[in-house]
């Protein structure tokens, strides 16, 4: 039997067979990528058919090329001979290789994101999954490891380095295997982006004293008199407005009603200034 790819995976067979008391088929089979290999193959027993439909699954026969040998027993209790009708084997393949292509980031593309930078590509319809590897070797092969993602048409990769070139694949697999990789192969490349440029401070120098002078409270000319006004502290600027409106009101009323020693022109006495 020959599939027509290499890395065939031999699932199940089926069959209609006749077995009487006494009799019995076992089934064996051997697959291989090389034919002459199958001129004296390695036979995997499959099991012993049953009378009737007869369905059976396989494992760990994989190639493109696929024998199968039956024995048939009788034991002494019986004249009769067991009879296979038909058999079939099914099969699968590797994903198809056509039509299977990266689409982003594009190749060479220059800027990317060094997290969250999403891989994506083609679907493939006979593909139950994909995996991908990235790596910075740009020698077209996977240098890394190849990550399964799921049955999943993008992927989102992070860690990467800033100002650096990688390379990725992606592959299709199912039960056969995996295949050669998009774009028939070809990895692509991608370069992060570079970290921001040197920079410096300026201001304030390094090491800097002292701080800026506190504003002048709004006062009237006339009560600016060299005194100083108390140093307001909170952290609400209304609050330090009101107090020193306040604190200003409070010595216009104070000048107001003080008793000023004033000498009355020919009286000799005190009164209160006006």
């Amino acid at each position: 039997m020959d599939s027509g790819q290499n890395g065939t995976a031999w699932q199940s067979v089926v069959a209609n067979t006749a077995i009487a008391a006494g009799t019995g088929i076992t089934l064996f089979v051997a697959a291989s990528d090389n034919l002459a290999a199958l001129s004296s193959p390695t036979w995997t027993q499959v099991g012993a058919m049953g009378d009737g439909s007869w369905t059976q699954s396989m494992s760990g026969v994989s190639g493109r090329y696929a024998r199968y040998r039956v024995i048939l027993w009788r034991d002494r209790t019986t004249e009769a001979s067991p009879a296979l009708q038909d058999i079939t084997f099914n099969y699968e393949t590797l994903p198809a290789q056509s039509g299977f292509n990266k689409q982003a980031p594009a190749n060479a593309a220059t800027g990317q994101p060094v997290n969250n930078l999403t891989l994506q590509w083609t679907t493939v319809g006979d593909a139950t999954g994909y995996q991908i590897c990235y790596d910075t070797s740009l020698n077209g092969a996977c240098n890394a490891s190849w990550q399964g993602v799921g049955n999943v048409a993008s992927y989102p990769i992070s860690g990467l380095t800033s100002g650096t070139w990688y390379e990725w694949q992606v592959r299709a697999c199912n039960s056969a295997g995996c295949n050669g990789g998009a774009d028939n192969g070809v990895w692509w490349q991608f370069r992060t982006a570079d970290p921001p440029g040197a920079f410096g401070k300026s201001a304030p120098a390094n090491g800097a004293n002292g701080t800026a002078d506190q504003p002048d409270a709004e006062l009237d000319a006339g009560e600016r008199d060299g005194e100083p006004l108390p140093l307001l502290c909170g952290d609400d600027d209304g609050v330090r407005a009101e107090h020193q409106r306040r604190d200003g009101d409070q010595r216009r009323a104070e000048r107001a009603g003080a008793w000023d020693d004033v000498l009355l022109a020919g009286a000799g006495v005190r009164g209160r200034g006006v």
